[in-house]
């Protein structure tokens, strides 16, 4: 089977919108979905956007796609690659899709000097765990924690 990797964009952006939510579909995840098709598109789409998105192509088929983001290590002085949301259509699992998917990352991650790669995964996602753990990824020893709150209720915290 043939895979070709290409940048999510406006031609695209509703494919990877609609594998995006059955990804989130099959985690048990699409309660924490707060966006709509057009939220989706202006941030994969716009110029100089923070979120970026490859979609991987097959038989003149999209079949799969992952989301990611560089972020900067202060500890390390150097970006990171970080994705969420890797999808494979499940009538093309197996096939070498997230493999393609992984190699395409990592070719961005080394062109950026990115010191890792991280990525997050819902913890009962065996399937997924035991295919990055395949691939070298460990569970994340950093003693940081991590922490997220709305905007709004952050502001309100600080207001206190």
């Amino acid at each position: 089977m043939t895979v070709y990797i290409k940048n999510i964009d406006a031609e695209n952006v509703k494919v990877a919108w609609d594998m995006f939510q059955s990804l989130c579909k099959e985690q048990g995840t699409e309660k924490f979905i707060e966006s709509d098709f057009e939220k989706f598109k202006n941030m994969l789409c716009a110029p100089d956007t923070i979120l970026k998105g490859l979609i991987a192509q097959s038989n003149g088929q999209y079949v799969g796609m992952v989301l990611y983001f560089f972020g900067a290590s202060p500890y390390k002085a150097a970006p990171f690659l970080s994705f969420k949301g890797m999808y494979v259509d499940p009538l093309s699992r197996n096939n070498g899709i997230a493999k393609a998917l992984m190699r395409e990352m990592h070719k961005r991650a080394t062109e950026k000097e990115c010191c890792y790669i991280q990525w997050n995964v819902v913890k009962e996602n065996e399937g997924a765990i035991s295919y990055y753990n395949h691939f070298g990824f460990s569970h994340d020893t950093d003693p940081l924690l991590e922490y997220g709150e709305t905007l709004d209720s952050f502001i309100i915290g600080l207001n206190e």
